[in-house]
């Protein structure tokens, strides 16, 4: 299709990125190469997976500086919305895949603080979507100039697993205090304030899960009224 013109017609985003060299120690092929084989290697199969393989570096070619590929993923990730939508995928998918694609650059080292590794959680969207990333990621190793490990990834899951097992909170629907109680303990009425403050309160709670409990979490919603 890329030869034929065919490609141009309907993804003229992924021709963009022929001949868009990459950092030679960690690529041996373009970006264009690079993200076919990608979406090779993710699992046969599953839609979701190999379109978030297939377009993770779409937005490398605007975001190029020498060998650098500044916030590639932010750009990609709107690019892949304007591409999804474009192609009729559901809003459902293409927020699953655009997801993906927005958080496929995280660095995880073993010197995370489990509060770190709950932020994570948090900021990827949640629990539902550690599985898909993880896949994502190793597709996208088998597509560089050497397979990179990916025990860091079995570490990392092992951490995830505890802090499962732990019952910490990872949303606001976790906490043991709900919009009402902050409403009730401030008395004021609903609106942007109240979410506000359940946002803050979450976010003692990732540093210190001891904290939900719901006489703590009562004074908590004092101090940040």
């Amino acid at each position: 299709m890329r030869k034929s013109g065919l490609l141009d017609l309907f993804l003229p985003e992924l021709v963009g990125c022929v001949k868009i060299k990459q950092p030679p120690n960690f690529h041996k092929y373009d970006v264009y190469w690079h993200s076919l084989y990608s979406c090779d290697a993710a699992p046969k199969g599953n839609t979701i997976l190999r379109m978030a393989a297939l377009l993770h570096d779409i937005g490398k070619p605007s975001c190029k500086k020498d060998y650098t590929f500044y916030n590639h993923d932010k750009t990609g990730e709107q690019m892949a919305k304007d591409i999804l939508t474009r192609l009729k995928f559901s809003s459902d998918e293409t927020k699953k895949i655009s997801n993906l694609i927005s958080h496929h650059m995280f660095n995880y080292t073993s010197d995370w603080s489990d509060a770190a590794v709950r932020r994570f959680i948090r900021r990827i969207g949640g629990l539902q979507n550690i599985d898909d990333l993880f896949a994502l990621r190793i597709a996208d190793t088998k597509a560089m100039e050497s397979e990179i490990g990916s025990t860091y990834l079995t570490e990392l899951k092992q951490r995830i697993d505890k802090i499962i097992a732990d019952e910490n909170a990872l949303q606001i629907a976790d906490l043991k205090i709900d919009g009402n109680d902050v409403m009730k303990t401030l008395n004021i009425p609903a609106g942007p304030r109240v979410g506000q403050i359940l946002i803050a309160i979450l976010e003692e709670v990732l540093d210190d899960p001891k904290l939900n409990q719901k006489d703590k979490l009562l004074e908590l919603i004092k101090k940040h009224a």
